[in-house]
């Protein structure tokens, strides 16, 4: 969803990933920026990196910097894995400008 700093995700409270799954969604960002050249504010990447920091780092057991690289790489992989389906998404958020489960649903029918 656009918040004030920019394009920024809500994880689930019901269910929230787990600490190692949340930054391969925190790095996501990033990765698909790169992945796309599709550059978005400073102040997102900014969030992402203080989010990555503070709240789910801390959770982790590894090293910072690996678990960090590591995230981006995976996200990195994921997203060169599903481009298409990548792109389905960026262009119902382009237009919607935010995306639930549900939409995802109806994307993505099984």
């Amino acid at each position: 969803m656009d918040g004030n700093d920019g394009p920024v995700t809500e994880l689930d409270a019901v269910l929230p990933p787990r600490p190692s799954q949340a930054l391969i969604i925190n790095r996501g960002g990033m990765a698909a920026e790169d992945l796309f050249d599709a550059l978005t504010s400073s102040r997102a990447r900014l969030t992402d990196r203080y989010q990555a920091d503070h709240e789910i780092l801390k959770r982790l057991k590894r090293k910072k910097c690996e678990a960090k690289r590591d995230a981006y790489h995976r996200a990195r992989k994921l997203l060169e894995a599903n481009k298409e389906q990548a792109i389905k998404v960026a262009e119902y958020l382009i237009e919607h400008g935010k995306i639930d489960g549900v939409a995802v649903e109806r994307l993505f029918p099984v």
